[in-house]
């Protein structure tokens, strides 16, 4: 089936998952603060140390992550 309107098929996406797009901007978010405080050279090292002395970032990505694949709704 083709879709002639992309943003009435955006919003019922959305309305029908809202915590999926919440657990969406939550990861966006914590991979975007991660990597402009790193910077964009950063290795493993300094993203486990910068893990280890921030780790709300982390845990935004996990836990976004988390609601991305496992709730429904």
């Amino acid at each position: 089936m083709v879709r002639l309107n992309p943003l009435a098929w955006l919003g019922e996406l959305v309305g029908n998952y809202p915590l999926r797009l919440s657990g969406g901007f939550a990861v966006l978010g914590g991979a975007v603060a991660t990597a402009l405080s790193v910077g964009p050279n950063a290795g493993v090292n300094e993203l486990v140390s910068f893990a280890s002395t921030q780790p709300a970032y982390a845990a935004a990505v996990v836990c976004g992550l988390a609601v991305v694949l496992f709730v429904d709704g």
